[in-house]
């Protein structure tokens, strides 16, 4: 028998559905309740009837609890299914008679799981979002997850690659640490002393021993971050501690062993970047890969975006649909990083009200003023 939650101030919603002896059902006007009725039992969907309002923070509570049921919500002659953020909507014109509980029965009736490793399912990882790329880049972190293959992660600055990093090693099995190390942020001098550590008196200022990130990745993952930073002269050291899984800190002539997964990633066009970066270790580090879209590729998961992040962060505030609309109307070329940043100024921006309404006007006001780069 599945268990199913309705939620709202009218328990008539779906009242179709109450008389079947398939289901039990609970049905509360308290969020409180249903979020506690959830941790305390295993809940195959809730129900959001026509009444409810603000869903979306809601959904996104659901998820980050790791809930794996179906949602149904109904809504202004709107009936959306979701289960692991896989969407079917339906619009039907008379929505008081609420006709199409058969079609959600049969729909309750016939769901299944999708077939994904039992470590690493879709509602498990945390990079926001259920458009098509969302939903293929969540399938090959489950898919690369488990392998000790090198990945290469794509994307532009601000669309979650060290996310996407972390990822795939808490979803591996990996006993070893989640080392990052910025490869842009590093002195060229100083970038194989911080990978592979030296010993006391190898040069000026080493007073004493000191272990390189590989040796504390030990067993787990090493994230080499702008990895087309790298300097020329590190890269065919690089290349051997992929190859060979060997090393030796500077100073030493003791080769040291390593385990350590390699996940790079990169905000630039690597391939093209002849005479700067080693074709061999290009080709060692791509043996997977994985590309993030830029946010104005993907524009429907914005809402997603907002509703995640006011609820984590704002929980008290709501946002109108017109905010929504301009939002996904912008080019965003920092990506998500810069679209959390706009929804903090205004948070700040509409702290009386607690209700984010932007217009054209407003949006101009909180994102070129502080953009100024745009104007320049």
């Amino acid at each position: 028998m599945l268990s199913l939650i309705s939620y709202g101030r009218s328990p008539h919603a779906f009242e179709h559905l109450y008389a079947e002896q398939s289901f039990s059902f609970y049905h509360t006007n308290k969020w409180e309740l249903v979020i506690r009725y959830c941790k305390r039992t295993k809940v195959d969907g809730i129900l959001f009837n026509d009444h409810t309002t603000i869903v979306q923070p809601m959904i996104s509570q659901l998820k980050q609890m790791n809930f794996t049921g179906l949602i149904v919500q109904n809504h202004k002659n709107t009936v959306t299914l979701c289960y692991y953020n896989q969407k079917k909507t339906i619009i039907h014109k008379e929505s008081k008679t609420f006709r199409l509980a058969n079609q959600i029965f049969v729909f309750l009736l016939n769901y299944q799981t999708p077939n994904l490793p039992s470590e690493c399912s879709f509602s498990k990882i945390p990079f926001i979002g259920s458009s098509e790329s969302i939903l293929d880049i969540k399938s090959k972190i489950c898919s690369y997850a488990k392998s000790k293959e090198p990945v290469l992660i794509l994307g532009e600055t601000g669309t979650g690659k060290n996310i996407v990093a972390k990822c795939l090693h808490e979803f591996s099995d990996n006993t070893g640490d989640f080392m990052n190390i910025n490869c842009s942020a590093i002195n060229e001098n100083l970038f194989e002393s911080e990978l592979f550590g030296f010993k006391r008196g190898s040069f000026t200022g080493a007073f004493k021993d000191r272990a390189g990130l590989l040796e504390h990745a030990k067993d787990g993952t090493l994230f080499l971050d702008e990895v087309g930073e790298i300097p020329m002269t590190s890269q065919s050291k690089l290349l051997k501690v992929i190859e060979e899984k060997e090393y030796y800190q500077i100073g030493s002539y003791q080769q040291k062993k390593t385990n350590a997964r390699i996940i790079s990633a990169t905000n630039k066009n690597i391939f093209s970047e002849v005479g700067t970066f080693r074709k061999d270790l290009l080709y060692r580090i791509n043996t997977l890969v994985i590309c993030i879209p830029p946010l104005r590729e993907h524009v429907e998961d914005i809402p997603e975006l907002v509703y995640s992040y006011l609820s984590s962060n704002y929980p008290e505030f709501t946002i109108t649909e017109e905010s929504l609309e301009i939002m996904k109307a912008q080019s965003w070329p920092g990506n998500v990083r810069e679209l959390f940043s706009f929804l903090a100024r205004c948070a700040i921006f509409f702290q009386k009200s607690k209700n984010i309404s932007v217009n054209s006007q407003i949006f101009d006001t909180l994102y070129m003023q502080y953009n100024t780069f745009h104007t320049m």
